[in-house]
């Protein structure tokens, strides 16, 4: 059986379309190279270069379905929506006024705890402290293990850039650069 040469020209092009849509197709998409995190958090990028502390609250906020935006955060919180950083007690009496509550912990919290919290469907918050600067507010929201692989994971949204990553539990938690100086664990909307 013979193929007219016209309709192989029509085959090759439509092969070639086919091939450049296939890769943004979501069957076909590039996939992040780790699994859902358990606690659904949707990821807000901080607007003000001091702002991780508004917006990971926004995110907690959100999650317990409590809607504000990062400038009315900052306005109950400070008054002002001036680009300041902080304190932890602050972080967390601010939150509790607003119905969050959680565990505070003046150090890293540990593998087990973080499996417990976010088994019980509760995030943790990291506060890190950079040895030379600010801290930085994260929050976790999973953690897994690779198949073979005895490496504890764990998974991150970090308000700076909006992004939510996986790292191993080592590196967040022994970071000579950026300090894990303390945990906020089983965050949760009820006391």
């Amino acid at each position: 059986m013979a193929v007219s040469l016209r309709f192989k020209n029509f085959l090759a092009l439509f092969l070639a379309a086919v091939l450049l849509l296939l890769p943004n197709t979501a069957a076909f998409a590039g996939k992040k190279d780790y699994p859902d995190p358990q606690i659904k958090i949707k990821p807000v990028s901080q607007e003000k270069s001091q702002w991780c502390w508004s917006a990971v609250s926004v995110m907690l906020l959100e999650l317990y379905g409590k809607k504000m935006s990062q400038s009315e955060y900052a306005k109950f919180v400070n008054g002002s929506t001036d680009n300041v950083t902080i304190f932890k007690s602050q972080f967390i009496d601010k939150l509790n006024e607003k119905g969050i509550y959680g565990d505070y912990k003046a150090t890293a919290a540990t593998w087990n705890e973080i499996k417990s919290s976010i088994d019980k469907g509760r995030p943790v918050v990291v506060f890190k402290k950079k040895q030379k600067g600010n801290g930085h507010v994260l929050i976790i929201n999973g953690y897994f293990n690779k198949p073979g692989d005895n490496t504890n994971y764990v998974i991150m949204v970090d308000p700076n850039g909006g992004t939510e990553d996986w790292y191993t539990y080592e590196e967040v938690a022994n970071n000579s650069y950026n300090v894990w100086e303390a945990s906020w664990i089983n965050v949760r909307n009820k006391k």
